[in-house]
């Protein structure tokens, strides 16, 4: 068993015992902290009583829980699952009954962004992931007059948690006798109203633990924003801890990062370098043909045992598309599939049933704990019996036993939209999307989808002029689309690379209106301070 020596960032980190905000930089060991501070607090608490620990996504609430669960008892007291989940499943379903009286048919879920167009513009008030406690409380009757008709719209949960919160003594007895903190991890990824629900847990009496990069909000289109993990920084009892040694990088790609962020931060020397610049003669096809021809020789470099821990890496979905066409050596593709978007109740059921199926990357215990909270233990076993047939059934009977799982464990939340897009999906593209990538394919993702990976070989795309960042010009200007979030996520693809980052271009790229034009090279790399701290590729 290997035994970790926390840094002394790390230990301070972990030790403290009220509430904190924690400032972490890529590899600087967040997971680490998080899962033995969850330990160190589960140690000091009855069986009945657990933490509340919040993930951007379901696989790194997985990974936290398992973390956390080595060497403790158990953590069946704790709420491990994402800011959606737990309001829904903790406090909106089992308490707005009480102050508004049981609805007409069973409570479903659904999403304003799936209504009919006329029916949506009765909710052109609602911001998603910016609605305030303030904005619903005046749309209320809307609310409640569909919730009396059973149906409860995904967007407003985490506000009428702050509602129930307000209103509901019972609701707020539950909370904080079951729970002792709140955790929440990548929280420069928080919208306003799990923003304002943290800290009204706070408010409640748990104590409150957030730890997120503000160099690594990379989700500002769909109005996730880092002011809310610095605004912690200044609320009373809170202490701020900086988590800073990048424990995953190699030290030359560490500088060039840094670098890459603050003009005024000044490199070690004389480590090796290895971030290398590429330009290939021709377009991407030339590129593509280069990147397959050194593979050979950057694993046996850097020693690279899997053909998988290898990345390439991409800002659009167009290049990624053409990757994927041009590799000729083994590779996956890694993309959002169309019922990852849905996020609706059965969407988000059918995308963990697959995962079963296709990977293993899902339990079925993990797939019975999202069944709604009312439905019976007799239920469960029925529908676990159906869940573990589900590896070894043809796929002709497979959507049909995935539809029975859910009436089984979503009730009423029959969502046909949904339904009829798992049943136009080609079997192939499904398991494309949710089995895992074998040992011997190179990944292939947007850099999006490559937050919270890690390669120990990085190849990354798409560093031209009008692409990263991205640019547009209006009434005869040149603007850009979003220099913030372009510079982190740039930033968040290098730091994805622990061993090598080549940092690739081409002499010519096809423009999104199907012209061939010159491949101007990003702004990003010439940045002052940076040519020096790369070389030109040996390969």
């Amino acid at each position: 068993m290997i035994v970790v020596t926390p840094t002394r960032e790390q230990q301070l980190a972990i030790d403290c015992a009220g509430s904190m905000v924690a400032i972490a930089r890529p590899g600087s060991g967040k997971t680490y902290v998080l899962s033995e501070k969850i330990k160190h607090i589960l140690d000091g608490l009855p069986h009945y009583r657990g933490v509340i620990a919040i993930s951007y996504t379901k696989k790194a609430s997985a990974e936290l829980k398992r973390r956390a669960s080595v060497g403790i008892a158990d953590v069946k007291a704790s709420f491990f699952g994402t800011i959606d989940r737990f309001a829904c499943g903790e406090i909106v379903l089992p308490f707005l009954s009480h102050i508004w009286g049981r609805p007409q048919n069973e409570v479903a879920i659904h999403l304003i962004k799936e209504l009919p167009d006329e029916e949506k513009e009765a909710w052109a008030w609602l911001k998603e992931n910016q609605l305030s406690l303030a904005d619903l409380v005046g749309h209320i009757s809307q609310v409640k007059r569909h919730y009396e008709a059973g149906v409860i719209f995904l967007e407003t949960v985490c506000a009428l948690s702050l509602y129930l919160l307000e209103q509901s003594e019972a609701c707020r007895r539950y909370i904080v006798t079951r729970y002792s903190h709140v955790i929440i991890d990548e929280y420069q990824d928080s919208g306003l109203e799990q923003h304002q629900l943290f800290l009204e847990l706070n408010e409640l009496g748990l104590i409150a633990i957030a730890v997120g990069d503000a160099d690594q909000s990379i989700f500002q289109f769909a109005d996730k924003s880092a002011i809310h993990l610095l605004s912690l920084r200044t609320v009373k009892g809170f202490n701020e801890f900086s988590i800073t040694l990048n424990h995953r990088c190699h030290a030359s790609i560490v500088d060039y990062s840094l670098k890459f962020l603050k003009d005024d931060y000044v490199p070690g020397d004389g480590s090796e370098i290895r971030v290398f610049s590429k330009k290939c003669a021709g377009g991407l096809d030339k590129l593509v043909e280069w990147i397959s021809g050194s593979i050979s020789a950057v694993r046996f470099d850097y020693d690279v045992e899997k053909l998988c821990h290898i990345g390439i890496l991409v800002k659009s979905n167009a290049t990624l598309a053409e990757v994927g066409s041009l590799l000729k050596l083994p590779h996956r593709v890694i993309y959002t599939h169309k019922l990852e978007d849905a996020q609706n109740p059965w969407a988000r059921l059918f995308c963990e049933l697959l995962s079963y199926r296709f990977s293993g990357g899902t339990t079925i215990q993990e797939i019975l704990e999202m069944a709604h909270p009312l439905v019976q233990r007799s239920q469960i076993k029925l529908a676990r019996l159906k869940i573990v047939t589900l590896r070894t059934q043809t796929d002709s009977d497979l959507f049909s036993s995935m539809e029975a799982v859910a009436e089984i464990l979503l009730p009423g939340h029959t969502n046909k939209k949904t339904v009829k897009l798992l049943e136009e999906s080609k079997m192939a593209d499904l398991e494309r999307a949710f089995s895992a990538p074998s040992d011997g394919e190179l990944q292939v993702m947007t850099i999006h989808k490559a937050k919270g990976s890690e390669f120990d070989v990085v190849f990354h795309l798409d560093l031209y002029d009008w692409v990263l960042p991205g640019k547009s010009k209006r009434g005869g200007f040149l603007h850009y689309t979003g220099l913030e979030q372009d510079t982190h996520l740039h930033y968040v693809g290098i730091t994805r690379a622990k061993k090598a980052l080549f940092l690739c271009l081409q002499e010519t790229r096809l423009t999104p209106w199907g012209s061939i034009e010159p491949a101007v090279e990003s702004e990003f790399l010439g940045k002052e301070g940076l040519p020096e701290l790369r070389v030109d590729s040996p390969y």
